[in-house]
């Protein structure tokens, strides 16, 4: 069962907090890598920009937690949001975070958070 942070079974803020400590900061909230073309807290024109010209390079969108390999990127696109109609930038089926793992630990600290919660 994926759950989802409207669920009343969502961690706590400070379960987070504790799985970001024991995984050395590596925590990351995950967003959608088109977010800065939408028009709200975190919009720029200059990184849509670059987000568009990649929105198909492989290695590109890599470098992101939720940049599976084009076509398969479920999130919002880039898109010119400026016009009318345009619906909200939002994570899609893709986590709300990741772990940056680089150990072992930290995988297991992973796998742990998840059949703790």
């Amino acid at each position: 069962m994926v759950k989802s942070p409207t669920d009343d079974c969502w961690p706590s803020a400070d379960t987070w907090n504790a799985l970001n400590s024991s995984v050395n900061g590596k925590l990351a909230r995950n967003a959608p890598i088109a977010r800065p073309c939408y028009h709200g807290p975190g919009y720029s024109s200059e990184l849509c920009q670059d987000i568009s010209s990649n929105w198909t390079n492989n290695e590109y969108l890599a470098t992101f937690p939720v940049g599976y390999s084009y076509p398969l990127v479920e999130s919002c696109p880039p898109v010119n949001a400026t016009l009318a109609g345009y619906p909200q930038c939002d994570l899609g089926n893709y986590p709300v975070y990741s772990v940056k793992a680089t150990t072992a630990a930290d995988v297991a600290a992973g796998i742990k958070f998840v059949r703790d919660h």
